[in-house]
């Protein structure tokens, strides 16, 4: 029993093989912006990993945190960003007051 080989006419060697300038140089340009989107797409696949375990960390000290003014020095320490969060724990604080005093 022998094998028989089957062209394909619609597969990339048949286009390479047969195709002209044009559509060697669109497969070129369509293998290197493939390349390009499976670059971004690892790195942020990457980065999301990263900024989910950080948040994971930060949300685990803010629970673990005896207040809500240590729960917040906390996320401070974690996020690296010291004293970035005043004006957001301030406007907090005062939606939190005026909570407490309706109640």
């Amino acid at each position: 029993m022998t094998k028989e080989a089957v062209t394909n006419p619609y597969g990339l060697e048949a286009l390479w093989t047969q195709g002209d300038f044009v559509a060697r140089g669109t497969l070129i340009i369509m293998v290197i912006m493939s390349m390009g989107s499976w670059y971004i797409i690892f790195t942020k696949v990457f980065e999301q990993s990263k900024l989910m375990r950080s948040a994971k960390l930060a949300g685990d000290s803010f629970w673990a945190a005896g207040s809500i003014k240590k729960g917040s020095d906390a996320l401070d320490e974690a996020s690296g960003c010291a004293g970035g969060g005043a004006a957001q724990r301030a406007a907090a604080r005062r939606t939190a007051n005026v909570i407490v005093q309706e109640v």
